[in-house]
């Protein structure tokens, strides 16, 4: 039923949340179940099963390919944040933002001692502090922060935290 609404859109109030469609005037919360019921009919739930989930979409690069270093590494970083009275803050998209700061120097020491790819990315760094070392956001899309990354990364580090990260090697 909905599938053939999507070409006919005459009118949309932003207001009243309302889409008149064929001359149909209706709620857009309601249009939208219906046409997520109407996928769902499509879908045969057998093809929706995990299994065929994690075969058709490939695994996230992580930072480390080593699980125990992973762990060695989160540990050393996460000292280092309480060291320095940083661990309790919250990861942003900005460049004067510690833990970001912090975690580029820590990745330029990483780097050096082949502990991680000469070339990784800001997703796998933004993914070892929130999902490994559990650090919180400042509700900033992830994507925000992972650019904000690439820039710091591109741009250098701080030669004076980067000292300060030395001493924990």
């Amino acid at each position: 039923m909905t599938k053939n609404y999507i070409n006919h859109i005459e009118h949309y109030n932003d207001n009243s949340k309302s889409i008149t469609i064929n001359g149909a005037n209706m709620n857009v919360s309601d249009l939208v179940r219906s046409f997520m019921s109407d996928c769902a009919e499509d879908v045969p739930f057998s093809s929706v099963s995990p299994e065929s989930h994690s075969e058709k979409e490939p695994r996230l690069k992580q930072l480390f390919d080593d699980p125990k270093r992973t762990e060695e590494e989160s540990n050393r970083f996460l000292n280092f944040l309480s060291d320095h009275n940083i661990s309790s803050r919250l990861i942003d998209s900005s460049q004067d933002n510690p833990i970001l700061k912090a975690v580029v120097c820590f990745c330029v020491k990483w780097r050096n001692l082949r502990y991680i790819e000469s070339k990784y990315s800001p997703s796998a760094v933004l993914r070892f502090l929130t999902d490994t070392c559990s650090l919180q956001t400042d509700r900033v899309a992830d994507r925000a922060i992972a650019n904000a990354l690439g820039v710091m990364i591109k741009n250098g580090y701080d030669k004076v935290m980067y000292e300060d990260v030395c001493d924990y090697f």
